[in-house]
């Protein structure tokens, strides 16, 4: 929970809000006392703030007393007749406006109180209640209002059960059969008295009153820590009294604490309250670090740094420290972040970074300044190279290897493109890559390529080029082989039988006439020479050689080839 920083001319002091019932949906009726150190002047107004969830819709003015000094103001619902001050109930805030004129105006020092409910019985009589949120859990009434003076009271809801009642009776001195009652040497009081109007005022970074009041004289005990074990410690005051009230100091700033009230009778039976808690407030601003300007695209700047807590984000900008734009973001977080969008190119312009945590506490930078310089266009791509193919055309690169987004590849019949964006041309390529295939092409045709890489903020490069001319393989022309005229021979026959040299144009035929020599006679029959017809067979009429067998003087002879 969060308590409203102080950031006025001073915190009022013994500020408490006395409720008729701290029951969770109950209606009670509120008295707000505190002393206001700078008093209130005619004009100014005191305003007291409640939580949302709170139900003060059926408040009018007749609802309402103020006092000051116990002096009782005489109120209305406006400064229009002679009243000292105007009563207006709205949202939640009520409003008390001190009016010209009638004398109403509070000095310094001087202890206010405001009834709110049917306490209230000064310029009219009231009929109305202020109803408890639904839920437990402490809420909080601000002071504040022209005035300057500020402060903040917790009031912790309670279940109907929050209350912890022991008892210490010890039995009485009284004979006989049936045990009388009563207390401690003889007390006779086994009531332990009733807790109520628990209240957290005066809260400041390091110290906080804690004060409640009990229904009968009873000691006060305050237990306290930053869980609800307690472990910082126990405050006790002895004294014997309806209202109580007790200082925590030397608290951390921004924390959360947990405490509970004890009040004892003197008989010694005891009421313990349930846990409630309180935050102290945070008076230490964040801290701005790593602050950075990025640029991108020539007109766009994105702003950024950290803080040590939880603040929400503010540029202001603008081209003289006047600045006159504002650029924010609400979330409370420590890495921050905002974008600049809509800058001049090559412009200076002036920032100031504000950052508030969710107590309010601002920090600022001083004034800075950064330059929107032109962005430059990517570096072309390198070794654009164009393989053609039977239909296609084979495409590889090498990107940049900074400031690119992409490639875009131009296809053109009628020479290179004039730039990215020829109307020529087709696009063959747009993406990231660095090699792609090109198909679908007819062989013959020239293709002009133009690679443009390109940035995030769409500037083109000048463009590399590359031309191919796709074209389909050659046909393979085999040789024509030359017949050899076939050969006919005798099985029989070898080419040292016949005299005819191997390979020659005669080889395979048997050469009759060859004579014997003078005195020799021939063991062979002598066979004549066989001359075979010369055969003409037509283109459609030839005969597999397999189908034919040839026979000379009643011997088969072979063809061979």
């Amino acid at each position: 929970m969060l308590v409203a920083a102080v950031s006025s001319a001073a915190t009022v002091t013994s500020a408490n809000d006395y409720l008729t019932s701290l029951q969770a949906s109950a209606a009670a009726d509120h008295e707000v006392v505190f002393t206001t150190p700078s008093g209130v002047i005619e004009g100014e107004t005191v305003t007291l703030t409640f939580a949302s969830a709170f139900d003060t819709s059926s408040i009018t003015e007749d609802d309402v007393d103020v006092l000051d000094e116990a002096i009782e103001l005489t109120t209305a619902a406006d400064c229009s007749g002679s009243e000292q001050a105007s009563v207006v109930m709205a949202a939640d805030m009520l409003t008390v406006t001190i009016c010209v004129g009638d004398g109403g105006a509070i000095a310094a020092a001087s202890e206010v109180t405001i009834r709110i409910g049917t306490n209230a019985a000064s310029s009219g009589t009231g009929s109305n209640q202020i109803t408890n949120p639904t839920s437990v859990g402490t809420y909080y009434v601000n002071v504040s209002g022209s005035f300057g003076d500020s402060g903040s009271i917790a009031l912790p809801m309670l279940d109907a059960g929050s209350m912890t009642v022991t008892g210490r009776v010890t039995e009485n001195s009284g004979g006989g059969g049936g045990g009388g009652g009563g207390g401690a040497s003889g007390c006779g009081d086994s009531t332990a008295p009733t807790i109520s109007s628990i209240v957290v005022s005066g809260v400041s970074a390091d110290s906080a009153t804690v004060g409640w009041k009990s229904s009968e004289n009873a000691s006060g005990s305050l237990d306290y820590g930053t869980t609800s074990s307690y472990e910082i410690g126990t405050d006790e005051d002895t004294s014997l009294v309806t209202s109580h009230s007790m200082e925590l100091s030397s608290l951390s700033e921004g924390a959360t604490y947990h405490f509970r009230v004890r009040s004892s009778d003197l008989c010694g039976n005891e009421t313990i309250s349930s846990d409630q808690t309180f935050d102290t407030l945070d008076e230490t601003a964040p801290e701005i670090s790593d602050v950075d300007v990025s640029l991108s695209c020539d007109t766009t700047a994105t702003v950024s740094w950290s803080t040590d807590e939880d603040a929400n984000s503010t540029v202001s900008y603008g081209r003289t420290s006047t600045y006159g734009s504002t650029k924010e973001d609400v979330a409370f977080e420590t890495d921050h972040s905002l974008v600049l969008s809509g800058l001049t190119r090559d412009a200076t312009y002036h920032f100031q970074i504000t950052s508030d945590d969710e107590s309010g506490n601002a920090a600022q930078t001083s004034d800075a300044t950064f330059s929107a310089d032109s962005d430059t266009a990517p570096s072309n791509v390198s070794g654009f190279s164009v393989t053609a193919g039977d239909g296609t055309s084979a495409l590889s690169w090498t990107n940049p290897t900074t400031d690119v987004s992409g490639v875009r590849i131009l296809a053109c019949t009628g020479g290179y493109p004039d730039d990215e964006s020829d109307t020529n041309c087709d696009v063959a390529y747009d993406g990231s890559g660095e090699s792609y295939s090109h198909s679908g092409l007819s062989n013959g045709t020239t293709y002009y390529y133009g690679a443009f890489a390109y940035d995030t903020c769409g500037q083109f490069a000048s463009g590399a080029l590359g031309q191919g001319t796709p074209s389909a393989p050659e046909e393979e022309v085999l040789p024509i082989e030359e017949e050899t005229p076939p050969v006919v021979t005798s099985p029989e026959e070898t080419p040292a039988e016949t005299g005819v040299e191997e390979g020659s144009a005669e080889e395979g035929v048997a050469d009759a006439s060859e004579e014997v020599p003078a005195g020799e006679e021939s063991s062979e029959e002598v066979v004549a020479p066989v001359e075979i017809p010369e055969i003409t067979v037509g283109d459609e009429e030839r005969v597999p050689q397999g189908d034919m067998q040839f026979f000379v003087a009643n011997r088969q002879i072979r063809l061979s080839t």
